[in-house]
């Protein structure tokens, strides 16, 4: 028998089972779900929207430092767990870069904040 999902390839002569990933491999954990990872992927592009204005465009307009920085500190202390063994490598990647990207807009925003890269509107503060 088999343990999992399985591929059925009939021959003329023979009959061959080939095991299959399933969604509750090793990889995903159990956990894979079309609304998370669209939901994920749309976050991730966001925050690269943000870093585009912020590094690109060099304009700050219309972005939060307090909101920001509030970002990264749930982000901070809801991703602890990217040190405990037995996560998979798609979460991680993604709390990395929730974490470091915030962090980075966050750097940014301060440098605007101070004068240093484009325009600051300090009614957004």
């Amino acid at each position: 028998g088999s343990s999992g999902p399985c591929v059925h390839i009939e021959g003329a002569h023979t009959q061959t089972l080939i095991p299959m990933a399933s969604f509750d491999s090793a990889w995903f954990h159990g956990t894979f779900n079309v609304f998370r990872v669209s939901g994920d992927l749309m976050h991730g592009i966001a925050i690269a929207l943000i870093l585009h204005k912020l590094f690109m465009l060099r304009s700050a307009k219309a972005l939060s430092l307090k909101c920001q920085v509030l970002y990264l500190l749930v982000f901070v202390t809801r991703y602890l767990d990217i040190f405990t063994p037995g996560g998979y490598w798609y979460n991680f990647f993604f709390k990395i870069y929730f974490i470091f990207s915030t962090g980075f807009a966050v750097v940014l925003l301060y440098i605007a904040k101070e004068g240093g890269i484009g325009s600051w509107d300090s009614h957004y503060q």
